[in-house]
């Protein structure tokens, strides 16, 4: 009786593992959707020049990881309004537009 009784619990416990419905995945949250979408710059927003092969420093402004080309460089961006940087980082993601249209 009490292995009748044990095989049917079983039964029930797996018919209702199966039978229930599956978690949905989970979103992947906007914090690390963005930081896998960083694009490079690979020019200094603050001299517009090319980097140089060792850029100094580096940090990520509105989804762009940013290098310097000077000592100074970094400490110039930082000083600059929101407005400023965003011009700044928009001359520079249009020249790498305008380059990599050159190449293709």
């Amino acid at each position: 009786m009490k292995h009748l009784f044990l095989s049917a619990l079983c039964a029930v416990a797996i018919s209702t593992a199966v039978a229930a419905p599956k978690t949905p995945a989970k979103p992947v949250p906007a914090k690390t959707a963005k930081k896998a979408a960083l694009k490079v710059l690979h020019y200094c927003p603050t001299s517009g020049e090319k980097l140089p092969s060792k850029a100094i420093g580096t940090t990520t402004y509105k989804g762009y990881k940013i290098a310097f080309c000077c000592p100074g460089c970094p400490e110039e961006f930082a000083s600059l309004s929101p407005k400023e940087k965003d011009a700044k980082i928009a001359k520079i993601v249009a020249k790498q537009a305008k380059e990599e249209k050159g190449k293709a």
